[in-house]
């Protein structure tokens, strides 16, 4: 604990560590067992919108608006009870802009028993959204690595069939009496060849044509292996490939988390298992002696809204195996 100092700051003074957390950019404010505002910070009555007088001693469910209460009230009851709670919301705001805050909600107690909690709310936009745009590079570089690959195939393919062709017109040359009967078919060979070379050469350009979802995953994994030094095994379902667009989409923006996320925590090996189901896709990573911060995060993750709409479980019950399954919302027909 810091010592008073007698000229200036007093963590003992009232006065001074409220004026600390005014300070905070954060939310900060603590609710009674009862439900009841007891404390809020600047940044709280900001947020609120209401002076002070008229936030302190006000129950929380006249504090937020009825949308408002009711989008936390599952997580308000449990902080009552003593339970920790820490989620992800999406507020929009009156310009139309869209703030994603982090909400954690820490019990207090007495004598053993809870006694309401300490409320913060951090504005984790600017996270949110980095975080965001790297997983649409990641999953961007990785559909150009993969287009580049499938185009430098059928480029060799294309080179073997006119190898073929000259070998043909070279057996010609010897026999130009075989000439005759051959001279279109060999010319539309050769068209065809040379069709199938412009077309993997503008997919290469122009990024027209849809790749292989089985080579964007392995590519993606391939990605983080090169950046962590680590090499997960990879199985993929090859009707993957047979996916609707939004499915896909959904499903490698899943991968592109899964594998950030064990990344930023140093997760050790394991393996990843891409799976079709009907017409939705199954993600299953599962690996051991993750590191506590990357089993902690991926729970956090459990916890929040999709905007894929699917549906993400952590289990972390084995004290030294971790298991993350993400599966995609049913597709709408």
């Amino acid at each position: 604990m810091t010592s008073p100092d007698a000229d200036g700051f007093d963590p003992t003074r009232a006065a001074d560590l409220a004026a600390v957390l005014d300070a905070l950019p954060a939310l900060v404010a603590y609710v009674d067992r009862h439900g009841v505002n007891r404390y809020a910070n600047a940044a709280a009555v900001r947020w609120l919108g209401r002076p002070l007088d008229a936030v302190v001693g006000t129950h929380v469910r006249e504090l937020l608006t009825e949308e408002g209460y009711a989008a936390v009230e599952p997580q308000l009851e449990a902080a009552l009870r003593g339970e920790t709670q820490v989620f992800l919301r999406t507020l929009p705001t009156e310009t139309g802009k869209v703030v994603y805050t982090l909400t954690e909600y820490l019990p207090s107690e007495r004598d053993g028993r809870p006694d309401g909690f300490i409320a913060m709310v951090t504005d984790v936009t600017a996270r949110v959204v980095a975080e965001r745009e790297h997983e649409h590079q990641s999953i961007r570089s990785a559909e150009l690595e993969q287009r580049n690959a499938e185009a430098v195939q059928a480029s060799d393919d294309v080179l073997q069939q006119l190898y073929a062709i000259g070998l043909h017109l070279d057996r010609l040359s010897r026999h130009p009496e075989q000439l005759e009967g051959q001279t279109q078919p060999m010319l539309l060979s050769l068209q065809e060849t040379v069709e199938r070379l412009r077309s993997s050469i503008t997919k290469v350009l122009l990024g027209g044509e849809a790749s292989s979802t089985r080579g964007i995953i392995r590519q993606l994994v391939a990605g983080w292996a090169d950046r962590t030094g680590i090499h997960p095994a990879v199985l993929v379902d090859e009707r993957v490939d047979d996916l609707a667009p939004a499915v896909t989409r959904h499903l490698l923006t899943a991968v592109s988390q899964i594998l950030a996320t064990a990344a930023r925590h140093d997760a050790g090996p394991f393996q990843i298992q891409v799976a079709v189901v009907g017409d939705g896709a199954i993600v299953t990573a599962h690996g051991e002696d993750w590191p506590h911060l990357a089993r902690s995060e991926f729970g956090r993750m459990a916890t929040l809204p999709r905007d894929d709409g699917g549906r993400l479980e952590v289990d972390t019950t084995h004290p030294v195996m971790t298991r993350v399954t993400w599966q995609s919302a049913v597709p709408e027909r």
